[in-house]
């Protein structure tokens, strides 16, 4: 038999899960944000107590996945997007070229 809080958690959770999952894969991607949802969900069961009593709980999770996210993504050897200054150049044309092939 559930108990109450079981039960208000299980509901919020049905409603704050796929909110505080998609930002979180928003701002550390799939995998990662994925994790960090898990684990501020899993912090929210720990604490649902105070949770519960928040007027922002979802905003308050999403910070408690952040921080997650944010020290999982110092910790790994993710591979960043490195920015190379591009060589190409436009190349030469004729511009009468454009007006004559109708």
């Amino acid at each position: 038999m559930r108990n109450e809080n079981e039960t208000d958690f299980t509901v919020f959770v049905r409603s704050a899960e796929p909110q505080l999952r998609q930002a979180l894969v928003a701002a550390f991607g799939a995998d990662l944000g994925r994790d960090a949802a898990a684990e501020a969900l899993a912090w929210g069961w720990q604490n649902w107590d105070r949770l519960s009593g928040m007027d922002n709980p979802i905003g308050y999770l999403y910070r408690v996945g952040r921080t997650h996210g944010l020290r999982e993504a110092g910790r790994s050897e993710r591979p960043g997007v490195e920015i190379v200054e591009s060589t190409w150049e436009m190349p030469d044309f004729e511009p009468a070229l454009a007006l004559n092939s109708s």
